[in-house]
């Protein structure tokens, strides 16, 4: 398994289905993404002990859920990833080259990444 570089928290992010929105032509963020960008951002810059990541990485991403509805596992890595950079844990997302994503039922509305190094 590569190194372990990092471990972040967060609450589950708004779906990418519902981030965005239309508005008079264009494509906004929406309020609920609004709000969870200004709460997750300044609470993973508190987690940060590094310096910005440059290298290539591999993410593991455990999604927790408020509730078991259906939905689809990949709604929600857009906006993980930008809160990573914006927060300057990453430098961008283009960096990660491999990408594990669960379900984790065991709590709710939590989200846990880990950083590894890409081997």
């Amino acid at each position: 398994m590569s190194k372990l570089i990092a471990t972040y928290t967060m609450t589950v992010p708004p779906s990418v289905n519902s981030a965005y929105r239309a508005f008079k032509g264009r494509v906004i963020m929406s309020k609920p993404a609004r709000l969870w960008y200004a709460n997750a951002i300044p609470n993973l810059f508190i987690q940060k002990n590094h310096a910005t990541i440059t290298q290539d990485i591999f993410l593991s991403i455990k999604i927790s859920p408020k509730t078991r509805v259906k939905q689809d596992i990949d709604n929600r890595n857009k906006c993980i990833f930008d809160a990573l950079t914006k927060a300057g844990i990453i430098q961008d997302d283009s960096q990660v080259k491999k990408l594990l994503i669960e379900f984790d039922y065991t709590k709710k509305d939590f989200v846990s990444v880990e950083i590894y190094e890409y081997a």
